[in-house]
């Protein structure tokens, strides 16, 4: 996790954001990229909401730029808040011709709809305003998928949700992180199917974190965005 700047930044300034990149993977409440499983997202979030982006709005906040991110026709699971909006606030953004970039941290997009599990703050100095929780994994895209009815859940590595299968997800298509072989037993006690392995990301303590699918062994299942908010609702209760 590398934040950068575009334009003039006092220098102050780039050794606070340094120091951010370099604290982040530190902190134990929902700021680390190392892999966590699904259930462990939903306890570390305080809130956890479906919502379209209808405004970004960066604004300078002491020595960094943070954009205000508004969300409407929101859909809680977990935290719910009065009203049918919410405000995110996010390290990064644009004014004039300077920016702050975090390579890795979530993007949102205008009128493109999401799933967010973030801290119950939305974001605040005190956690360098990067409200998601474990750093990029409580970032969930609902998009359109071809061969599909209705929206499906992407997760942050843009990846299709298929599954949830004891606290973690199973998810189509291939690891952008170091991953290990995963040894999968299918009904018939097979360890791979097709001549073709199913991996994990693993969290810390070598626990599965999400199992990862190859296209080849896509079965279709897919969640939609009522699912998904379902699911969140009953891990958030167990």
């Amino acid at each position: 996790m590398v934040s950068r700047t575009l334009g003039p930044i006092r220098p102050s300034a780039l050794c606070i954001l340094l120091l951010i990149a370099l604290l982040l993977p530190l902190h134990a409440q929902g700021t680390t990229f190392w892999p966590v499983d699904l259930k462990t997202c939903v306890e570390g979030a305080g809130v956890a909401f479906a919502g379209t982006v209808t405004n970004l709005q960066s604004e300078r906040v002491r020595t960094s730029i943070v954009t205000r991110i508004v969300f409407s026709d929101v859909d809680y699971a977990k935290g719910h808040r009065e009203g049918h909006s919410i405000v995110l606030t996010m390290n990064g953004g644009k004014l004039g011709n300077e920016g702050v970039f975090t390579i890795g941290l979530p993007e949102f997009e205008v009128h493109k709809r999401y799933i967010v599990l973030a801290k119950s703050d939305l974001g605040s100095e005190r956690n360098g305003y990067n409200p998601v929780v474990y750093f990029n994994q409580g970032f969930f895209r609902v998009e359109s998928e071809a061969g599909v009815g209705s929206p499906v859940i992407r997760d942050w590595a843009g990846r299709s949700v298929s599954a949830y299968r004891s606290g973690h997800l199973v998810v189509v298509g291939h690891s952008p992180l170091a991953s290990q072989d995963m040894q999968m037993r299918d009904g018939r006690g097979d360890s791979k199917r097709a001549g073709l392995d199913l991996h994990a990301e693993t969290t810390m303590g070598g626990d599965v974190a999400a199992e990862v699918v190859p296209s080849e062994l896509d079965t279709g299942a897919r969640y939609t965005e009522r699912e998904f908010l379902d699911l969140i609702r009953r891990i958030a209760t167990e």
